[in-house]
């Protein structure tokens, strides 16, 4: 699964789940989003959904005294406190899913992906052989995960 798509669906929420916490400036909601998931979102992903939940009066930027008038510290409104309250059980999921990820990338998961993506680059060049012996060696991996998995 691409973890980019993984995470689209609950970046809304879990960009309201940091701002939960306190104010961040873009930059500081991107390094909590990676320390606590693992995942980090690009500005070019986290900038539209800031506009779109600004423009639906969940956060709101707040001005602090000394800042340069041009770093935009975002925060939480009580409409935003509201909306995560009635998506409890969606924030939850987000959470949950955003904590396995991380898990995951801690043990180094996201080489499955890599590894995938060239098999997947190279299954047409390979011969019966080599065909078969990937074969048996995924249904190794699928067993020996499973055995891990269930204890």
């Amino acid at each position: 699964m691409n973890k980019k798509l993984m995470f689209k669906g609950y970046l809304k929420l879990l960009v309201l789940s940091v701002l939960e916490k306190g104010p961040q400036h873009a930059y500081g909601i991107i390094k909590e989003l990676e320390k606590s998931s693992g995942f980090k979102p690009s500005p070019g992903a986290l900038y539209p959904i800031l506009k779109k939940l600004l423009k639906e009066g969940l956060i709101e930027i707040e001005h602090r005294e000394g800042e340069p008038s041009s770093t935009r510290i975002y925060k939480l409104t009580n409409k935003g406190r509201e909306f995560l309250e009635l998506r409890k059980p969606e924030l939850d999921e987000a959470l949950r899913v955003a904590r396995s990820w991380k898990k995951f990338q801690e043990i180094k998961g996201y080489r499955l992906f890599h590894v995938v993506d060239e098999l997947l680059d190279s299954i047409e060049t390979l011969d019966e052989e080599k065909l078969s012996e990937l074969k048996k060696l995924i249904a190794e991996f699928e067993i020996n995960v499973l055995r891990i998995i269930e204890g």
